[in-house]
């Protein structure tokens, strides 16, 4: 597959999870009773249904039962099974949306970055599309190649393996708090069953959101990880979340970082017809009778 099939499917799964992001922090508002009118109003009752609803429409996948949901993960094991993956997707998304509470809501996509990183071969493939989306329209073109250290603050160069990887960009990124002290969220189960656990101790992220920033009224700060759990039942933090939310001259200003990382195995340097055979799997797929549609291997690039 090309690499530009391929990054749009990772572009529109990124701007899904931010719009997913947005729906649910506003359900969560109008459930506190800060949006719309008093908790118990019908038409807000209906509102918050509807965004419930809505978040199912764009998800567009059937529903699935995470294993032992509030279990959280096993730091150690997690960092051992990671450091044979040699590549890893990174996706780091930044919003800010007005709302004036009369139906008129402004999103900003403020950054928008995709990396793709092979630590073997110490390349990488990273665009911006800061300035391609936008809650209403999507642009390929106006699409930018910019360097990794650029977009992320480091070098990954220095990164002996994935596991070392994962904790630069998180750290680097502003979600440093420690990854054992989280109380899991069991109301972001009950509205889109993701295992989601909110950070106990103080990220950085939250100070860099808010700082500088004049306000009349701080409504919420948060910052939690999703874990994603994997064939076998190994879970990994795959989505760190920020949000920053308050009051300025009558408007809700929402502020969000979204950061995606996600790992694979090395593709296959020889053709994947080679493994036709059926003895020489792809090792980004997994097939030996060619390579699945979406494999997103070199030798499918």
């Amino acid at each position: 597959m090309k690499w530009n099939t391929d990054i749009m499917k990772i572009v529109a799964i990124a701007l899904v999870i931010t719009l997913v992001l947005s729906l649910f922090v506003r359900y969560v508002m109008f459930k506190r009773g800060v949006l719309g009118s008093a908790a118990g109003n019908t038409e807000d009752e209906q509102m918050a249904e509807q965004i419930k609803s809505d978040e199912v429409i764009l998800i567009e996948e059937p529903e699935k039962e995470i294993s032992a949901p509030g279990s959280e993960f096993d730091e150690a094991d997690f960092e051992e099974k990671v450091k044979p993956y040699a590549c890893v997707q990174i996706e780091k998304v930044c919003t800010v949306t007005s709302d004036d509470g009369k139906g008129n809501l402004d999103m900003e996509y403020t950054k928008f970055y995709v990396s793709d990183v092979n630590l073997k071969n110490r390349y990488d493939k990273t665009r911006d599309f800061s300035e391609a989306v936008g809650i209403n329209f999507f642009d390929e073109e106006k699409a930018k190649e910019i360097g990794f250290s650029d977009a992320f603050g480091f070098s990954y160069e220095s990164c002996e393996n994935a596991s070392e990887l994962f904790n630069n960009i998180r750290n680097s990124s502003g979600f440093d708090a420690d990854l054992t002290d989280v109380t899991y969220d069991e109301e972001k189960y009950s509205f889109n069953k993701e295992e989601s656990y909110n950070f106990n101790g103080d990220c950085n992220i939250l100070h860099m959101l808010l700082d500088g920033t004049d306000y009349d009224k701080l409504l919420q700060s948060n910052c939690y990880y999703t874990l994603s759990e994997e064939k076998d039942g190994a879970k990994y933090p795959s989505m760190f979340t920020a949000v920053v939310q308050y009051m300025k001259d009558g408007k809700t200003i929402t502020k969000t970082v979204y950061l995606g990382i996600h790992f694979y195995y090395e593709e296959r340097s020889d053709d994947c017809n080679n493994g036709k055979d059926g003895n020489v799997p792809c090792p980004t797929c997994g097939e030996t009778d060619g390579c699945k549609d979406d494999c997103i291997g070199a030798c499918c690039k």
